[in-house]
């Protein structure tokens, strides 16, 4: 797209000039989506793929490891650089004054944009070949970084963040179209006008905060994935979990509140409630134990000898103890709200805690077998946290026995 000197041009000749640039920006763009913005990072054939991992064959070493760092320290950042310049030159007041300059540097985004988006599809096809192997391998202990489970987990978040790239090169396409090509200073007062006004898509709502926000940390979160640690990610996936754990603890403190709304009504339910609050502190202790709070605090090895099976267990305890910790509670308050003519039976709680402590075996020994020997056994932390857990163990056990008890006592409430 030539430059043009415009300081003398008409006003019609600038808008054409304008509707010229609008019409090519937004037919490369709409091309762009379709190549890299549908939920896809992949090279279309296996010709392309055999170019990528030559191409990116670096220093004759066709290394994994060295295009997952490139993807890491160098491609990932200045996409997020690009998405960051591009929704900037959508600001609306530059827009108004020099909608020119804006379409040029816009259009000339657009081809380094492509250029490292198909970097990025080539490193992507190489690291995370289709079709990818199960999430849940049991012989990939030796892999590292490269273990099936985490393969998977970073071509969700690719995935992801295609989508919202996709998302923003289509806002950018919608607001370009609707644009005024015309700079006077009267096409722009009655523009700022129309702003202002109560429509439901005005032509200058490109993007809200929190589309932006979305698309930079998606960008940002695998910057982060691709650096963490084994025991960090876990961290991560334990975090919407233990959000479910902090309200129902607060639901149990509140129902237990005279003062509160939220009271129970049947007292056999409130003193089933308090027995359950052990429990629930527990759980969370357990996650709070192993995070940066924690023994992750220490500057563990980045990879244990847990295979894909084994830290898909690990990762998704803290949702699955959570749902246990939520279908009892539901039956606590089915208990507390049914008619005093219908007697509730006490076992399906009794059977739901017994779940729930099953489901904690297999991390608590993943743990212990795993995670505690990566601290030195020289270390005195490393005798601690095997103690400390052996000891939680039993807490735990001894929780969810006095529920039963207090169950079993009630039998049916009345």
């Amino acid at each position: 797209m030539d430059k043009s000197d415009v300081t003398s041009e008409p006003v019609e000749a600038q808008g054409e000039r304008v509707r010229d640039q609008r019409q090519l920006v937004v037919e490369q763009y709409k091309n762009l989506r379709k190549g890299y913005g549908l939920g896809s990072f992949n090279l279309p054939d296996q010709a392309s793929i055999q170019e990528a991992a030559l191409a990116l064959s670096i220093g004759g070493v066709d290394s994994a490891e060295v295009l997952l760092d490139q993807l890491h320290s160098c491609l990932l950042p200045l996409l997020r650089d690009q998405i960051s310049t591009l929704l900037r030159s959508l600001d609306q007041e530059s827009m108004l004054e020099d909608p020119g300059s804006n379409l040029e540097v816009i259009w000339e985004l657009r081809s380094k944009l492509e250029h490292t988006l198909a970097r990025i599809a080539s490193v992507v096809v190489v690291v995370s070949p289709k079709p990818l192997p199960s999430s849940s391998r049991a012989d990939d202990q030796h892999l590292q970084v490269f273990k099936s489970f985490r393969v998977h987990d970073l071509n969700m978040r690719m995935c992801r963040i295609s989508h919202v790239i996709g998302n923003i090169f289509l806002v950018t396409c919608g607001h370009i179209e609707n644009m005024n090509p015309t700079s006077t200073e009267e096409s722009r007062s009655k523009l700022r006008g129309y702003e202002s006004e109560d429509h439901h898509s005005s032509i200058y709502d490109i993007y809200d905060d929190d589309q932006t926000e979305e698309a930079l940390n998606s960008i940002e979160s695998i910057i982060n994935c691709l650096n963490k640690s084994e025991a960090d990610a876990a961290e991560e996936h334990w975090k919407p979990g233990l959000l479910m754990m902090d309200d129902l603890l607060y639901m149990a403190i509140r129902s237990s509140d005279v003062s509160s709304e939220w009271k129970s009504i049947r007292k056999p339910v409130l003193h089933l409630t308090e027995a359950v609050k052990p429990i629930i502190k527990l759980s969370r202790l357990f996650f709070a134990k192993l995070s940066k709070r924690g023994m992750n605090t220490k500057r563990l090895p980045p990879f244990s000898e847990m295979n894909s099976k084994q830290l898909k267990c690990l990762y998704e305890s803290s949702q699955t103890i959570a749902n246990d910790l939520h279908e009892l509670w539901h039956l606590l308050f089915k208990a507390d709200s049914a008619p005093e003519a219908v007697p509730t039976n006490t076992c399906d709680m009794t059977h739901k805690v017994e779940t729930l402590s099953s489901h904690f075996e297999a991390p608590l020994l993943l743990v212990v077998i795993y995670l505690v020997p990566l601290i030195p056994e020289t270390d005195p932390d490393h005798s601690y946290y095997r103690s400390w857990f052996a000891t939680w163990n039993t807490q735990l056990m001894l929780a969810i026995n006095h529920f039963q008890d207090v169950a079993r006592s009630v039998c049916h409430i009345p």
